[in-house]
């Protein structure tokens, strides 16, 4: 089975070139390819149904998933010399 890259498909909501597979939990899950806006989204979404009432949770998850997203501004522009 060949491999395939996230950068090699589009969004699967919005239709911009992809940055990832998501959820990648268990290979039994199929995952879709995702823009970095959407698959944000998307993992708010999963931590609103997980820890929906649980607002210490939610704020780690938020600040988790914004950790992400200046991780990957980073890479994309070029700057992997320091960690965030």
């Amino acid at each position: 089975m060949a491999r395939v890259k996230a950068s090699e498909c589009k969004c699967c909501v919005c239709g911009k070139p992809a940055v990832a597979f998501f959820p990648v939990i268990d290979p039994d899950i199929p995952s879709h390819p995702y823009c970095s806006t959407c698959i944000d989204k998307e993992k708010l979404k999963l931590a609103m149904k997980l820890w929906g009432d649980d607002e210490e949770m939610m704020s780690a998850a938020k600040k988790a998933i914004a950790i992400q997203r200046k991780e990957r501004e980073r890479v994309k522009n070029g700057d992997a010399t320091e960690s965030v």
